[in-house]
């Protein structure tokens, strides 16, 4: 094969200057296009027509072309099986292998996302005792089981909680599965937000709700199959449920902020993160709430100081 060297640039003695300059430019160019004047600069797209390119260079920099023999030994599917297999030296970090001890959860599992369940969920029932014009809440020390039968020894923890705020009830009734009640006062209830309703008459007007809509500072709507039925006297109640919390491999007993209503939504919000939902407190305006007070997430049987979760 031909060897091109770098062209030369003769002399035209006689000649017009500015032929012999334009001459020299273009030897300078075609000079530059074989490589004698560094890089070669392309400044358009290169169209080679369907033809390859040889002779590939070892890359060194990041912006270099490689061959194909340096593909297929790097990057092919090849290459990259013995680093994706969960059987590998180097697997992937994300990989778990199975039974490897080193890989093994250590804070959870498809188990250990699960609530507790009956009868580990009544081992941790509160103490509530009036105080200080609020109510005074020890969670007791003892074993707590979750639902994948691991277990964590709780540490004793006291709180004095504020009694919630209560506004009187004016006129409460439903039409299908929406309840509208009217306040003495304005709440301040937005929509999306839990509220205990407490003290009406009929009682299956009373819970926790999720409001629906607000109608104005006074009024606003909830859901609760009931018909057409109207209520009487009853009170609306704000801030006045507390979630106590762990996590797994932690005794350690956390007092979530208060909310407003034991609503699933208030529940799923208290469990994110690994943390697990063991004591509920239920306030009224006068006091606690024994009746919707208790341990986890199940009914407490045949104790005279704590009602049914619900």
């Amino acid at each position: 094969m031909a060897v091109v060297n770098e062209l030369p640039k003769p002399m035209f003695p006689g000649m017009d200057p500015t032929f012999s300059l334009h001459y020299s430019e273009m030897i300078d160019a075609v000079n530059s296009l074989l490589g004698y004047r560094g890089d070669v600069a392309i400044k358009a797209p290169l169209d080679l027509g369907g033809n390859r390119i040889k002779n590939v260079g070892t890359a060194v920099e990041p912006s270099d072309a490689v061959s194909h023999a340096l593909a297929e030994a790097s990057y092919s599917a090849t290459a990259l099986q013995p680093k994706l297999e969960s059987t590998g030296s180097n697997p992937l970090k994300s990989v778990r292998r199975v039974n490897d001890p080193n890989q093994r959860e250590q804070s959870s599992s498809f188990l250990k996302d699960l609530l507790s369940t009956a009868p580990s969920a009544n081992q941790v029932i509160p103490l509530t005792t009036p105080s200080m014009g609020g109510i005074s809440v020890t969670i007791p020390a003892g074993l707590f089981t979750f639902a994948d039968r691991s277990s964590v020894y709780l540490q004793s923890r006291t709180d004095l909680l504020t009694l919630p705020t209560a506004t009187s009830i004016t006129s409460i009734s439903c039409v299908g599965n929406l309840v509208t009640v009217v306040t003495s006062a304005p709440t301040g209830v937005v929509a999306g937000q839990g509220v205990t309703i407490a003290g009406v008459s009929p009682a299956t007007f009373n819970g926790s709700f999720t409001v629906v809509s607000v109608l104005s500072s006074t009024s606003f709507t909830y859901q609760l199959d009931l018909g057409t039925v109207s209520g009487s006297g009853g009170r609306v109640e704000l801030l006045n449920v507390h979630y106590y919390t762990i996590t797994k491999r932690s005794g350690y007993v956390r007092l979530l902020p208060v909310v407003s209503g034991d609503t699933a939504a208030n529940r799923l919000q208290a469990c994110f993160d690994n943390f697990q939902i063991i004591a509920v407190v239920v306030l009224t305006s006068t006091g606690s709430n024994v009746a919707s007070s208790g341990g986890g997430g199940s009914a407490i049987v045949g104790s005279p100081t704590a009602g049914a979760m619900f």
